[in-house]
């Protein structure tokens, strides 16, 4: 997400310049430099838009592109709209939301594992707990704006956070534990598991999210 933060940023800047030049050219064949420019630009924000799922400003632009208005006048109003989706994206706002609901789907995950857990099921709580660390390490992921595949295991994404510095050696060291755990339980390695392991496992899942 930082890389395209910062395309965005770009593209806001060349709106700007783009709204001078419109200004002050007396031709408006697309075909023009001036107007090639404008196509290119225009591409490049509705997918830059589109890759970082910003539906609310993708649609906004689009409506705007999509009228008989001048090219230069529809910059003018798509410029200060990438700016605007810059200052949330740099304070934090824009995926927030989506965290606060994987918070609350997770923590019923937590309380069902627990009621696994004093059942004596075991191996389907361990199951469920690591679901839940693994998704709070692909949040913590984003919104550290570390990018890596949907299909990245949560091992890969436990040491991209070490890589960053969000995660200190011993820190890393732990949450690896924890995942080896919910692995083994995964593949059907119960008998190399305790209780206790899993009760750790357990707490830690519900420490991050419940």
């Amino acid at each position: 997400m930082r890389d395209a933060q910062e395309f965005l940023k770009d593209l806001a800047s060349e709106g700007t310049a783009l709204v001078e030049e419109f200004g002050a050219s007396e031709s408006h064949d697309p075909r023009s430099a001036l107007g090639r420019r404008y196509n290119r630009w225009r591409k490049n924000v509705v997918e830059v838009l589109r890759f970082a799922e910003l539906q609310s400003y993708l649609s906004e632009v689009v409506d705007v592109f999509d009228t008989s208005w001048e090219e230069g006048y529809k910059v003018s109003l798509v410029a200060p709209l990438l700016e605007s989706a810059v200052d949330l994206l740099e304070r934090g706002f824009i995926g927030k939301l989506k965290i606060l609901l994987h918070a609350e789907v997770f923590a019923t995950t937590v309380e069902e594992a627990k009621t696994l857990y004093a059942a004596g099921h075991l191996i389907p709580a361990a199951v469920l707990a690591r679901i839940v660390v693994e998704g709070w390490l692909r949040d913590e992921a984003e919104k550290r704006g570390i990018q890596l595949s949907e299909k990245a295991r949560a091992s890969m994404l436990n040491s991209a956070l070490k890589e960053a510095g969000v995660f200190s050696t011993p820190k890393w060291r732990q949450v690896q534990t924890y995942l080896d755990i919910g692995n083994a339980a995964a593949h059907g390695k119960g008998d190399e598991l305790t209780a206790g392991e899993i009760g750790r496992l357990l707490a830690f899942a519900e420490a991050n999210y419940a």
